[in-house]
């Protein structure tokens, strides 16, 4: 349980409380100061009081210079298979988007060892009963050290979707970069209103035209659309959604170009972005 002598945490660094539960960033509080851990020391023993349990994992927050997962496959035999490397972006502690990782980096991981270490943990993975797919998130610090556990994710991931969207793209010798749109929306947008407006501003991905964004995942955009109603005092209806893709592109400059065109379309719809 944490209490108000805990405070020799921040006497190494800042760190992180983590809802163990807590998917893509989501659940994460940053403790940086003697007053924030007292406050939520204060909130939780009220909490505990009250009969619930205290369950967190604290992390110390490193001086990260790249966030970076390693996705793999153990056998019932234990044997591994290394997938890919991915990096990520991510907006404050939460997932914002994800690319494979050049081959650079891939060759520096090699020289300094780091998928020694993740064998050897893919091996203890599985002598304790483990098979099937792992996200292992690793970064590398300022200082250059790499840290090849961050997290253990026992399940596919986000790495493992944009890793089997680049075996697709890789017949228009294309990568993409696996990101999402946190949407409000004031009316019903069908989504083959978005595609239109898409393919309209020649920024929907197209055998034949191999760049912009290839939309997934069609039903997270307006599942909420018949859970979320106007009460009396609304002036109009709203709902949250989300508009998962992949934007395809060879440079970094035309990705800023298709990004602006997409809000564009959502400006036109009337549609705010979150993030």
């Amino acid at each position: 349980m944490l209490n108000s002598g805990n405070h020799r945490f921040l006497q190494f660094s800042p760190f992180l409380i983590k809802d163990e539960f807590g998917v893509s960033g989501k659940g994460n509080l940053l403790i940086s100061s003697k007053q924030i851990l007292l406050r939520i020391v204060t909130y939780i023993l009220k909490q505990e009081r009250d009969g619930k349990h205290t369950r967190f994992l604290l992390e110390p927050l490193l001086n990260k210079q790249t966030d970076f997962s390693c996705q793999l496959e153990i056998d019932g035999t234990g044997k591994t298979k290394i997938l890919s490397i991915q990096k990520m972006q991510n907006s404050g502690f939460a997932f914002s988007s994800i690319q494979t990782a050049e081959l650079w980096f891939q060759e520096f991981l090699e020289t300094s060892g780091y998928f020694e270490q993740v064998n050897a943990i893919a091996a203890e993975l599985h002598r304790v009963g483990y098979l099937g797919p792992v996200c292992l998130d690793s970064m590398v610090l300022q200082e250059g050290k790499i840290v090849p556990v961050v997290e253990i994710n026992a399940r596919k991931s986000m790495g493992f979707i944009n890793h089997y969207i680049d075996r697709f793209l890789a017949q228009f010798s294309r990568q993409g970069s696996l990101t999402f749109f946190s949407l409000n929306l004031s009316r019903h947008v069908a989504f083959s209103e978005i595609l239109q407006r898409m393919q309209q501003a020649e920024i929907l991905f197209l055998k034949n035209r191999p760049s912009g964004i290839l939309p997934l995942a069609s039903n997270t955009f307006n599942v909420n659309s018949e859970l979320h109603k106007a009460s009396v005092n609304d002036e109009k209806p709203f709902y949250k959604g989300r508009l998962y893709g992949s934007i395809v592109s060879d440079n970094d400059e035309e990705k800023k170009q298709i990004l602006n065109r997409m809000d564009n379309i959502f400006a036109e719809l009337d549609i705010q972005r979150f993030n």
